[in-house]
This record gives C-alpha cells, structure tokens and sequence, in this order.
C-alpha cells in the first residue's frame, strides 16, 4: 500500500509541475502577445501619423504657400525639383517601354504571313483591334488602369471625405494581425 501512496504522490507532483510549467507558458505567450499587439498599434499610429504630416504639408504646398517664408520655400522648390525629375524619368519609362513593345513586335511579326494580327497566334488569347498601331495605345491605357487599381488602401491619405473608410481599413489589419 505504501508503494502505491508513493507512486501517487510522485504523479500528483509530476502533474503540479508539468501544470505549473504549462501555466507559465501560457502566461509567458499572453504577455507576448499583448506586446505584439502594442507594438502593432504603435506602428499603425506612426504610419497614420507620417500620412497626415505628409497631407498637411501637401495641403501647405498647393494653398498656404508664402514665397517669402525662406525657410519653407526652400522645401517646396525641393518639392517641384524632385516632381520634375520624376515627370523626366516617367517620361523616360514610356518611352522604353515603347522602343521594347515595338522591337518585341517585330521580333514577333517578323516573317508573318498573316493578313492581320487578329489571324495570328501569338495574340489568339487577346482581343486587338484591325489597326496594330492601337495595340500599344490600348496596353499602355490597360497599364495606367491596372496601376490606379493597384494603389493600396494603405497609401491612401485620409481626407475629410474618406477618414472613416481609412480608419476602418485600418481596425480591420489590427484585426487581422495573428494573436498567438
């Protein structure tokens, strides 16, 4: 009988402390998990807080602009100088990408016997018109319309008009954040 009285104090030990062990897991992952989610706060109101700086700003830029500030002016020639070079390089882009388009064309159509690019298989899947000159001018417009579509919710600045539709975006990623 004693043996069994031992061999039961010896389990009833064993679980007290695997329990114990597992209960401080347990507590270890809460609190990790709270900071988790405090740093994913912190980092949700830094974000918030660069777009709303970047707004005014902007705001600042295309109506309170005093020419006579030297200190802001400095800034906003700084803005104009960085648009203009990316209307340069944008420009830039287009055009290669239209030097690329027209010689994978030719790479494409050369030696094609077809009557038009409509009877041809490299664009069975693709719906072109009669005239391949609209070709690149339809891709370049589906291009510009992918690209629009493609912004994402994350980049969006809130206004006055779409502050709630941010801000529910941004409930709905804490939301999503994994809570282990």
């Amino acid at each position: 009988m004693d043996v069994l009285n031992e061999f039961g104090k010896a389990l009833s030990y064993a679980g007290k402390t695997i329990s114990s062990a597992v209960d401080s897991m347990i507590e270890t992952n809460r609190r990790k998990a709270m900071i988790s989610r405090i740093r994913v706060v912190i980092r949700n109101e830094r974000e918030n807080t660069e777009r709303t700086y970047a707004a005014l700003g902007k705001y600042y830029f295309e109506h309170l602009r005093d020419p006579e500030n030297g200190n802001t002016e400095q800034l906003c020639r700084a803005v104009e100088e960085s648009e203009t070079r990316l209307k340069r390089a944008f420009d830039k882009l287009d055009a290669l990408r239209e030097e690329f388009a027209k010689a994978d064309e030719e790479d494409v159509c050369a030696g094609c016997e077809k009557d038009s690019c409509q009877d041809c298989e490299y664009y069975a899947n693709e719906d072109i018109p009669a005239d391949p000159a609209e070709v690149s001018e339809e891709a370049a417009e589906e291009a510009a319309e992918e690209a629009a579509d493609e912004v994402s919710e994350s980049e969006k600045v809130p206004t006055e008009e779409n502050e709630d539709e941010v801000q529910k975006d941004e409930e709905q990623k804490d939301s999503e954040e994994p809570k282990a």
